[in-house]
Formats: C-alpha cells, structure tokens, sequence
C-alpha cells in the first residue's frame, strides 16, 4: 500500500462527510509507521505494551495534557475568567465528537509570556471593559500574522466589553472592521461541522412579573470578523456564548440556548484549526 498518500491525508479533526472505510485506511497506515518508527528506534510496539506500561505519574500526566490540542484564554483584565467553567465544557464537548484529542483544561496565558505562540487559538471574554497596552497590541497582532485566530463573546451581550473589543479590533487592523459573516458561510456549514444557518436565540426573561415562559426565537447566528488574506483572523460573537455554554438554559441574560452555544463554540474551533 502506499503509506505516503495516505499519511498526508489525515488530519488533526475528522472531516465531515468522509467515507468512514477511508478513515479507517489513513489510521492503520499511523499505525503501522509508529511500529515501525517504534521498531528501528528500539521502542516498544504499540500492541505489546501491557497493563504496566501504561502507569502514568502525574508528571507524565501533565506533559501529555501540555502537548494536546488546547484554547488559550488570555488574560488581559481582572475579569479575564468572567465565566470560568465555559472553556473546560466546550474542551470536553471537543474530546466528545472530534476526531482528535484536545487537553481537558484550558490555558490562560498573558500577551507577553512566551508560551502564547505554543496555542494557535486565542480566546477573550468578559462583561467590563479593558485596554490593551501597545507591547500587548504588537504581540497579539503577530500572533494573529502567524497563522493564529482569537475568537472572543461578550459575556451576556455585554456593552462595555463589546465596545472595549471593537475598539481593539480597530487598533489591530485600522484598516478593516469586524463585519458579520453571512449565514450561508461555511463557518456554518457542514464543512466545518454543525449546520447552524438557524440556531436559537434566548430573549431574556420578564423578571418584572411572574411570568416564566421562555422565550426563544429561531434567528441567524451572529458571529463577526476580521479577513486577513482570505483568512479569519479574528471571529467575534457579541452575543453570548460563554455564560450560556457554561449556565445552560438556566441564565437570564440574552443569548444562544445551550445546545447551539456549544455547537458554535465548537464549528469556531474546528474553523479556526483549519484555516
């Protein structure tokens, strides 16, 4: 068989619509070059390892979670982890339907530590606003040059935040603006993953009254973003992702329910990874 052809085939995610025969063929060619590369290097083969190989120290544990798949959050305020738990959710939904491994725990990082350019994408959220430094601004936007993405959610549809990251946006790239991505966009297809051209939209409660009736709407997502040579380089939801993925239906704020939340946190990722 030609092992060649095969390996260039694989990717870090399972793509969509790929006959499954296929993706069986591309795995077992991995294989059989990890046991030989096993093999020549005098490791041990992969169907010999026993029960006792497979002890791992914690320290083993941590350096296998440092090399996964992983979303950096930035820390660019004292609010940086306004809605702790979303990360770690959308990182097990991750580990649930890709074909790849993602850690189990986010990072967080600050723009100047070295480690930033280990994670090619980028997260940021918040409720109150923030100001970047210049230093910072510089490192984001190489970052971003390089082939990262920051994807970013106003937590509840917050103003201050939004305001604060459009503002951003500007300083990174003063020559373009955060325009919104069409429903027809592949982001939204699945080519990327999920079909959400309609996904559905939680209208806050009346706390005024008694009333409990939930209000949701069927609407067209609304995700933003910043092209650089026809690629996303920046995607932005002023709409709320991150305390609906992390509350669930149970939050009063307007924003997506819980199931389409998730399955826009992950299209964003599979997107950006791909791209």
């Amino acid at each position: 068989d030609d092992l060649g052809c095969l390996w260039d085939k694989w990717t870090t995610l399972s793509l969509p619509n790929r006959p499954r025969a296929l993706e069986t063929s591309i795995n077992r060619t991995l294989h059989v070059g990890v046991n030989v590369a096993a093999l020549a290097s005098g490791r041990v083969l992969i169907k010999e390892l026993g029960p006792e190989n497979v002890t791992e120290t914690a320290s083993t544990a941590e350096r296998i979670e440092h090399r996964l798949l992983n979303i950096a959050q930035i820390r660019a305020s004292a609010e940086w982890d306004a809605a702790p738990h979303a990360l770690r959710k959308l990182l097990r939904a991750l580990n649930q339907v890709s074909g790849s491994q993602f850690a189990s725990n986010p990072s967080s990082v600050s723009l100047s530590d070295p480690r930033l350019f280990k994670h090619p994408l980028l997260h940021l959220h918040g409720r109150s606003g923030f100001v970047l430094s210049p230093e910072d601004q510089r490192i984001l936007k190489t970052h971003l040059l390089q082939g990262g993405v920051l994807f970013a959610d106003a937590c509840c549809g917050a103003d201050d935040f939004d305001a604060s990251f459009r503002r951003l946006a500007e300083q990174l790239f003063p020559t373009q603006k955060l325009e919104r991505i069409p429903a027809d966009h592949e982001l939204f297809s699945t080519k990327t993953g999920y079909d959400l051209r309609q996904v559905h939209f939680r209208k806050p409660l009346d706390l005024q009254t008694d009333s409990t009736e939930v209000r949701v709407q069927i609407v067209e997502p609304v995700v933003e973003g910043i092209k650089v040579d026809e690629r996303y380089v920046i995607l932005y939801s002023p709409c709320d992702l991150s305390c609906a993925i992390e509350h669930g239906d149970k939050i009063t704020c307007a924003g997506y329910t819980e199931t389409d939340a998730i399955r826009l946190g992950l299209n964003i990722v599979w997107y950006s990874l791909l791209h």
